[in-house]
């Protein structure tokens, strides 16, 4: 597509009806993928006075309602494929213009729902990306929020929460499965080299287990911190009032509860697993209604590994010191 062509399809755009002007200059800038050009676009569209705060939102939707590509559902996570690439690209509209950082986070929370339901965390993270740090704070600082923008907030925080729980679980995943592996045994009749050799290569596994020890204890902590705040999430709890909301609950949140079980047993810490029962169960939260008998099946597998874990300690199921 030659951009000289733009002014003249804005021009001729103009002259149609303001609903047909939206429409059909939304599917023309459909193919316009580098942000200068954009921006060139939606200059010849103002030269002609079109509505380039509408058009661009319909930009957005028309690119966001494509279909999506996906593999096999039993995959942990679906690749990123061009058309989610594409839909995260489409954001960039929203972002040229200071007055619509709004509907930018609308659209972006939206795109992020659909990536997570489609079990796509990468894409779900790339969208969340596309928002500058910047954006919410303007909003907050107008005073008394309408309830729809209220709840627009409200989800980008839900969505920052469970894509930062996320990266702080795969940080310690990782590092907790990169434990350093001990030097094999001398043979009886090694030399005196090797014995020599051999003491240096333990003495360097000590100092690298020790580190690999204190960095897994400091990564455990701060994904311990994050997936709380996923499950205690304030004011109704984790993406509450979100339209089609529970979906993404139901899924999301008893997920959430089996990776802070795996944080928290393989920490050694198995009274704070048992006591996340409680948590679980108590209605101030009420996450225990999010949760199907399935996967509250492997909470309860969760609890009794924790708890036969506590009695091999000599302290009952809920972790206190028992004496014969």
């Amino acid at each position: 597509m030659e951009m000289n062509e733009t002014p003249l399809v804005a021009y001729y755009v103009s002259k149609l009806g303001s609903d047909k002007q939206v429409q059909v200059f939304a599917s023309y800038l459909e193919r316009i993928l580098d942000n200068e050009a954009r921006k060139d676009a939606l200059a010849f569209a103002e030269d002609s006075s079109l509505n380039t705060r509408a058009i661009t939102k319909q930009v957005v939707e028309n690119i966001r309602s494509r279909p999506h590509e996906v593999g096999d559902f039993g995959d942990l996570q679906q690749r990123i494929t061009d058309i989610d690439m594409l839909k995260i690209s489409a954001i960039d509209w929203l972002l040229i213009y200071e007055s619509q950082r709004l509907e930018a986070l609308e659209q972006t929370n939206a795109l992020i729902f659909t990536f997570l339901t489609l079990k796509k965390l990468d894409a779900a993270q790339l969208a969340f990306n596309k928002i500058p740090t910047d954006t919410v704070e303007p909003l907050l600082a107008e005073g008394e929020l309408l309830s729809e923008v209220d709840q627009i907030i409200r989800e980008y925080f839900s969505y920052k929460a469970y894509l930062d729980a996320q990266e702080a679980f795969s940080a310690w995943f990782k590092q907790f499965n990169s434990k350093p592996i001990a030097p094999e045994s001398l043979p009886d009749n090694a030399n005196f080299t090797e014995k020599v050799a051999h003491q240096h290569r333990e003495s360097q596994f000590r100092a690298e287990t020790e580190r690999w020890k204190l960095t897994t204890t400091h990564l455990a902590k701060i994904a311990k911190s994050k997936l709380y705040n996923v499950l205690l999430f304030p004011d109704g709890g984790w993406l509450s009032g979100a339209k089609d909301g529970e979906f993404l609950r139901s899924s999301c949140i008893p997920e959430i509860t089996l990776l802070l079980f795996s944080v928290l047993h393989e920490s050694g810490n198995y009274e704070e697993c048992v006591q996340l029962a409680d948590i679980l169960a108590a209605e101030k939260y009420g996450l225990y209604k999010v949760f199907s008998k399935e996967k509250l099946g492997d909470v309860l597998t969760k609890l009794c590994e924790s708890s036969v874990a506590l009695l091999n300690e000599q302290k009952d199921p809920w972790g206190n010191i028992t004496t014969e």
